[in-house]
């Protein structure tokens, strides 16, 4: 609880124990710990689109603003931008 408390990340959090960012959030929410929201800010969101443009993955992308890709992904197509098609997959 500490560390979130603190400004850690649920996924940072779950990244050092092996668990789910879910996993670290019921955790917290269990023993009445408010959750932050942590989005992008627009300034955020046109900058991954020019580095996502760019060539960066969104996982990249994901560690430089400390959301998960699935954050990044999310912003990036409600600005209207098509994402590429992730290797190995049809």
């Amino acid at each position: 609880m500490h560390r979130y408390q603190v400004g850690e990340t649920t996924q940072g959090i779950g990244n050092r124990y092996g668990i789910s960012k879910t996993r670290v959030a019921d955790v917290l929410c269990e023993h009445g710990v408010a959750i932050r929201r942590h989005g992008l800010s627009d300034e955020q969101v046109n900058e991954a689109a020019t580095l996502y443009a760019a060539g960066k993955s969104l996982a990249w992308l994901g560690d430089r603003y400390g959301v998960s890709h699935t954050t990044v992904a999310a912003a990036l197509r409600r600005q209207g931008l098509q994402l590429r098609r992730r290797p190995g997959w049809m």
